[in-house]
């Protein structure tokens, strides 16, 4: 997976504070926060800030670009249910230095209402249930040996539990629900920080008592290729996709789609992608048995900006890819609105997002933003 933000001071009694506004100014303007939104998180490198997008989705238009953080380096965000927007400091500035805050943003008046106090560098934010989230640290950044993982409440404003799991530190972390609602973290190999890990694997999260439970090792090799996992959904019960760049040497590799078998986590089929690796890659599961998948090229790499304008729309019956759709380049981060039947796409490069009838598969709109360098991170619907 991969960014996202937030920011505030002053500390109580409890680990929710009240904020100060003796930092310098967001400057946002308050609006009217329509029924149906889209929220977007991207980074603005010209200014050094980080923004959150606001998007009407009955409208298909931006409302407003919110600044959540000014310099300070914000990797993720969650949707409370309070319909705040939490978004956890990992650096408190774009030169360095762990954050240890996660900001409590009111996206109606553009301010924040206070911080959650937390462990060194909270990076990723999953909401897992109503009132809680998790949250990876990535302390191997500053030189730690072990990893912190952090329960959040997200009523009670406060951390209800830390969790020393080593299953942070990787930038593939990835919490994932299956359709019995049984909670997974996706854990990655360390490829560029030495074999931490020897597999891939997934770990078992019991939400009610904040406890890890059974793990379970990937298959991550295939005709001598090993695997880097970008995303992974279950389809099915008793189905996982997963993107993945495929590498053997230097003149050996790809992106593939690898389908396992759960729960033995056993390679069943590998589709090819492309012979190339992908920059970042998404997985959208919709109800209709039809899968959506993303993906990008890193910036320089031939075709970035020009060949990556679509995503594939895989069946999950035959796990076949069935059509590709051209939708903005670069595209990335995506997420569906069940009320009115929509999937919203961002472009990782522009600020541009697709709007998509899953029906259909036709674009319904592209979605033009402010023309600045912009590189988007997350993307979350509210209904």
């Amino acid at each position: 997976m991969s960014k996202k933000i937030l920011f505030i001071i002053i500390i109580s009694s409890i680990s929710c504070s009240i904020f100060d506004n003796k930092e310098e100014e967001l400057n946002n303007t308050p609006i009217e926060l329509p029924e149906y939104v889209c929220y977007a998180l991207h980074q603005d490198y010209s200014k050094g800030s980080f923004y959150i997008t606001i998007i009407d989705m009955e409208k298909d238009s931006i409302v407003c670009n919110h600044r959540v953080s000014i310099k300070e380096w914000i990797e993720d965000f969650c949707l409370g249910p309070d319909n705040m927007l939490y978004l956890p400091v990992s650096e408190k500035s774009l030169e360095g230095g762990s954050g240890e805050v996660v900001y409590i943003f009111d996206p109606s008046s553009g301010k924040r209402e206070g911080e959650i106090k937390t462990s060194k560098s909270p990076t990723d934010i999953f909401r897992i249930s109503d009132n809680e989230a998790f949250i990876f640290h990535y302390f191997r950044y500053y030189g730690d040996t072990a990893s912190v993982n952090t329960v959040i409440d997200l009523q009670e404003k406060n951390v209800r539990k830390k969790i020393l799991a080593n299953i942070g530190g990787t930038g593939y972390n990835e919490i994932f629900f299956s359709p019995d609602s049984e909670i997974w973290i996706y854990v990655a190999k360390e490829a560029n920080w030495g074999e931490w890990y020897e597999h891939n694997f997934i770990w078992r999260f019991y939400p009610d008592v904040d406890t890890l439970g059974e793990r379970i090792e990937f298959e991550d090799e295939y005709n001598g290729y090993k695997f880097q996992v970008f995303s992974l959904k279950f389809v099915s019960s008793n189905k996982i996709y997963a993107v993945v760049s495929a590498v053997k040497d230097e003149h050996g590799y790809f992106t593939y789609l690898v389908v396992y078998d759960f729960p033995s986590c056993r390679i069943n089929k590998v589709v090819q992608i492309e012979h190339i690796v992908a920059g970042g890659a998404y997985i959208l599961v919709l109800p209709n048995n039809k899968v959506y998948i993303s993906r990008y090229l890193s910036p320089g790499i031939p075709g970035s900006g020009v060949e990556d304008n679509y995503i594939m729309v895989v069946d999950a019956t035959t796990d076949e890819i069935i059509k590709m759709v051209k939708v903005c380049y670069g595209p990335f981060m995506m997420a569906y609105s069940k009320e009115l039947n929509k999937v919203y796409i961002a472009s990782a490069y522009q600020h541009k997002f697709a709007v998509l009838n899953p029906e259909t598969d036709e674009v319904i709109k592209i979605i033009n933003g402010k023309n600045v360098e912009i590189s988007s991170m997350r993307v979350i619907t509210n209904k």
